[in-house]
């Protein structure tokens, strides 16, 4: 990937790192902010870019299998986004959060995918039921009581579908926020860091994905039939 990413053509970025003194010349590429790296890297040094790929590589990754659920495409999506994100950070503005900046590209690019390829999102472990967003999701029946009964096989793939379908239904940053919390298991804190929101339009904006799935599953009789 590497090979691909220093043949990109530098280009002069928004902002550059700042003029550090001396002293701070001492200070590891591991220990610097994710936004000085990313004005380093921007001005062409891959090494720094290098660190932010071990801080975010597996991040970007693991949201990438969640919406390909191949590993063979996953990976390819991964190199994709990762040439993208190196490709824009002369673009990236240092007075936001790079990790703010890096979910919207890795969460725009997973959704076209899904988009391009004509698929349906994977399987998403959802509370629709519920109107408070903080409700833990109830709990998935035992994988052994799918396999002795085929007919719960095809109840199983049934709701599974219903799901993506509801998550599919969603805004782009309904579905997001959905994904970061109830797949990726992120706090309330963390969504609103890696966002750059109040916590409390976190809790808010969850809550009206959810109560949007809910009506799109009432309308398909999801609760009816399991």
């Amino acid at each position: 990937m590497f090979e691909e990413v220093r043949s990109v053509q530098k280009r002069k970025p928004k902002c550059a790192p700042a003029a550090a003194p001396a002293a701070a010349e001492t200070v590891s590429p591991a220990q610097q902010s994710d936004e000085a790296l990313a004005a380093k890297a921007a001005h062409g040094d891959a090494d720094a870019f290098e660190v932010l790929l071990t801080r975010y590589e597996r991040y970007i990754y693991t949201t990438a299998f969640g919406f390909t659920a191949r590993r063979e495409d996953a990976d390819d999506l991964t190199q994709e986004i990762l040439l993208r994100i190196w490709r824009s950070l002369p673009q990236f503005r240092c007075e936001s959060h790079f990790m703010t900046w890096m979910t919207r590209i890795v969460h725009s690019m997973c959704t076209d995918w899904v988009r391009r390829q004509k698929k349906r999102l994977p399987v998403c472990t959802l509370t629709p039921d519920i109107d408070s967003p903080d409700d833990p999701p109830p709990p998935e029946p035992a994988a052994d009581s799918y396999d002795s009964d085929p007919f719960e096989v095809v109840r199983r793939e049934e709701r599974s579908r219903l799901l993506r379908e509801a998550v599919a239904s969603l805004s782009e940053e309904h579905r997001m926020i959905v994904r970061l919390r109830d797949v990726e298991n992120l706090s309330y804190e963390e969504l609103a860091a890696r966002l750059g929101l109040e916590v409390g339009t976190v809790k808010s904006r969850l809550c009206r994905a959810r109560k949007q799935m809910k009506c799109y599953l009432d309308a398909h009789h999801f609760f009816e039939s399991y």
